[in-house]
């Protein structure tokens, strides 16, 4: 997955990635042409089952906050 980041969504590497890798999240492109990521949260409680988009920029954000959580327990 860190080699799609900055990507644009018709590099080679993506369409190799869509072809040959089992992604159970869909490559989608944002409005700057690179690649992004369209998900599904599964419903829990009373919250329904929501699509959404995630950009690099918050992939990379979600990383740097798991790995800031590992280093300081």
């Amino acid at each position: 997955m860190q080699r799609t980041f900055g990507q644009k969504f018709d590099a080679e590497l993506i369409a190799k990635f869509k072809e040959k890798r089992f992604n159970t999240n869909e490559y989608v492109a944002d409005e700057r042409g690179t690649i992004a990521w369209r998900i599904t949260r599964a419903a829990q409680g009373d919250v329904k089952e929501a699509e959404e988009i995630l950009y690099t920029e918050e992939i990379v954000a979600m990383l740097f906050a798991y790995v800031k959580m590992l280093a300081e327990t």
